[in-house]
């Protein structure tokens, strides 16, 4: 009976740790904000939060597993090195950590527009709703203005007080998608390397000495998931203060 008892109170006290995780915590940047908290998320912000959590579970458990492992020998040694390849599962997690977030951005500015075009509408309207959809998600910036202009004016995206450490982790994974980890010219031109360079170092990225390349370390991915996950919290509580 006490062994019992004894697993299901283990039980308990993860499924607790699990809600409790999905929750993310407010920092003293959002304390500080005059936006009203909401009493919970809502189900779209509580589905990206657990999504980004699994991710990082994931990605700790396969990296825990890897580490006990066998090591590498015979004509396998042709394989890249350990670090490369950590490096490369940490470059996955990161870019499917931002595409949690932009989805759950892109979805709450998404159904609202439409409530400005209602169902039916005819194919010329489709069409004409489609572009104008389409336009407001093409980049942070227009999806900012979007807010703003098309939902309502207490809505600015890019205010939360870490904003500059979200489009910097934003322009790594651009980097790693359209790069493979080099920035590209695009990047360069507007000098996002320069920009971005503290703010990476400060969640644990590595950055090359000529500061062409963004690495991303199992750190960097921890601190990802801490940032985005109160990032998606505060927008949360911003855009369900709206009626």
């Amino acid at each position: 009976m006490g062994t019992k008892a004894h697993g299901r109170a283990g039980s308990e006290a993860a499924t607790g740790a699990v809600v409790t995780a999905a929750r993310p915590s407010k920092s003293k940047t959002a304390r500080a904000s005059s936006t009203p908290s909401a009493l919970a998320l809502s189900p779209d912000c509580d589905l990206a939060i657990r999504l980004l959590m699994l991710t990082l579970a994931q990605h700790r458990r396969s990296e825990s597993l890897l580490a006990v492992r066998s090591p590498v020998r015979g004509r396998l040694k042709v394989l890249p090195p350990d670090s490369v390849n950590s490096r490369i599962r940490c470059e996955s997690v990161l870019v499917r950590s931002v595409s949690i977030m932009e989805s759950y951005v892109h979805r709450q500015l998404a159904s609202r527009l439409a409530t400005l075009a209602p169902p039916p509408r005819s194919g010329l309207v489709e069409q004409l709703y489609a572009d104008f959809e389409e336009k407001g998600i093409t980049s942070w910036a227009q999806t900012d203005v979007y807010f703003k202009e098309h939902v309502d004016r207490s809505i600015k995206i890019k205010t939360y007080g870490s904003w500059n450490q979200v489009s910097a982790v934003i322009e790594a994974r651009n980097a790693v998608v359209h790069g493979l980890g080099a920035f590209t010219a695009r990047q360069t031109r507007r000098q996002v390397p320069q920009k971005v360079d503290t703010h990476l170092k400060a969640l644990r990225f590595d950055i090359s000495p000529d500061r062409r390349r963004v690495l991303v370390t199992q750190g960097a991915v921890e601190e990802t998931a801490i940032l985005l996950r109160r990032y998606l919290g505060w927008l949360d509580d911003l855009i369900s203060a709206v009626p």
